[in-house]
This record gives structure tokens, sequence and C-alpha cells, in this order.
């Protein structure tokens, strides 16, 4: 399988300061960059869930704000979610 070029996995427009993500989303959005960077789009796409489920139970439980839920959304899913 042809590795992806990190630009082609992750949305590098959309900015995101990791290092003031909760820890346990901070190290594992680490985990996607690393993975990204390595070109390895299987482990990435198989971990975009988990973090993007993370963080809508983070912003949830007001640990993180909307807009970097939104980030977070957006530069590993393409996706950025409403409020219901």
């Amino acid at each position: 399988m042809k590795k992806k070029k990190y630009e082609e996995i992750v949305n590098v427009e959309v900015e995101l300061d990791i290092e003031a993500l909760p820890t346990t989303l901070r190290n594992y959005v680490k985990e996607i960059e690393n993975y990204a960077k390595e070109g390895d789009w299987s482990m990435v796409y198989g971990s975009i869930d988990g973090v993007c489920n993370m963080a809508k139970n983070a912003y949830a439980h007001r640990r993180i704000s909307k807009s970097v839920w939104d980030a977070i959304e957006l530069r590993y899913n393409g996706e950025r979610y409403e409020d219901d």
C-alpha cells in the first residue's frame, strides 16, 4: 500500500494547540500526528473515530471549548458537528 503524505492525512490548514489539550486527548492526538508523519494512513484512519469521540466527550464535560472540538473534527475528520 502506498503511503500518504502528512498533508494528505491531516488538514494542516486547521491550527490546533495540541499541548493545551487535556492529557489523555493530547496523547491520543500526538499518536495520530506521529502516524500521519510516518504516512501510516491505516493507523490514522483507525484512530480518528476514537479521538473525535474523546474530543466530543471532553467538550460535553467542558474540558475543551467548542472551537477546539471543531478544530479536532476538521483537522482529522474533515467535518464539524453542530450543537444540538
